[in-house]
């Protein structure tokens, strides 16, 4: 077995490794290839036996026939002579005990079968190792581009974040600002309110007051009509006509001017109070 298969081959070094496991077990080849040996030599037995009786039989016959199964019986015999006892194959990982008769016609036949087992268990474990570069071949690539991946996932992450946080920042300067406007418009807002109360307020005063001017002009009109009469004199008759179509005396009718004057710089005042106001709140503001 160990002649048919070189020394240096991986199969021999990693089946030397093994450890011996006891007597081997036959397999189903092994029990076939007996078999047929088996059946093969009782074959051989047979023909002899028959060989044997032709000679018997011709013996009861003719002499010339007895002298050529006499001669051909020593050649039978002098053939088994010459036959070389058969060999006992020993198998590397069997015991003596394990160690079974094979003739040596089937030597060959079993020779070729642990050949190709050999040649077979080689090409398998070549296949695994070939098989086996292929995956972690596989396995390297698919590490390296995950790795590349997860890199890449990493550094858009961090920019992500990096873009999320700026936008958090820029949001919370513009709420600021927005807060601010607002507090200031809410001011201007209120001190619009108390300009339009205030306002509101001054108008009505100048309704009152325009309205008892009103009044003024109209009792000074009726007064100045109306005259009262020295020592109980009567008027004639003539008289009365004339004086309700006549105009008012000059001096009264420059008093009215006056109590225009009055009313207007009355006004005048409240103006320039009302301007110095709104100058007031224009510096709080």
């Amino acid at each position: 077995m160990y002649a048919c298969v070189y020394e240096a081959s991986n199969v021999i070094q990693e089946y030397k490794k093994l450890p011996s496991s006891g007597p081997r077990e036959l397999t189903p080849a092994m029990i076939r290839s007996i078999e047929e040996a088996d059946k093969l030599t009782k074959r051989g037995k047979k023909q002899e036996k028959k060989k044997e009786e032709r000679v018997s039989k011709g013996a009861k016959g003719k002499i010339t026939r007895k002298c050529k199964s006499e001669k051909a019986a020593p050649s039978q015999s002098k053939q088994k002579k010459t036959k070389k006892p058969a060999r006992r194959l020993i198998l590397p990982s069997s015991s003596d005990s394990d160690s079974e008769y094979l003739p040596t016609g089937h030597k060959q036949i079993i020779l070729s079968e642990s050949k190709s087992e050999s040649f077979i268990d080689e090409g398998s474990v070549r296949g695994a190792q070939i098989n086996a570069q292929t995956v972690n071949a596989s396995v390297d690539i698919i590490k390296r581009s995950l790795e590349a991946e997860m890199t890449q996932l990493g550094v858009a992450r961090k920019a992500i974040e990096a873009a999320n946080e700026e936008l958090h920042t820029k949001v919370d300067t513009r709420l600021i600002q927005l807060e601010a406007k607002l507090a200031v418009e809410n001011r201007i807002m209120d001190e619009l309110d108390k300009r339009t109360s205030q306002l509101k307020i001054q108008n009505l005063k100048l309704r009152t007051t325009t309205k008892e001017l009103d009044d003024l002009k109209i009792e000074g009109v009726s007064e100045t009509s109306v005259l009262p009469k020295q020592g109980g004199e009567k008027n004639p008759q003539g008289k009365t006509n004339k004086t309700q179509t006549q105009p008012p005396p000059k001096p009264k009718a420059s008093a009215e001017p006056k109590d225009n004057e009055a009313s207007v710089s009355h006004r005048e005042k409240r103006k320039k109070n009302i301007g110095e106001d709104d100058v007031d709140e224009d510096d709080d503001i």
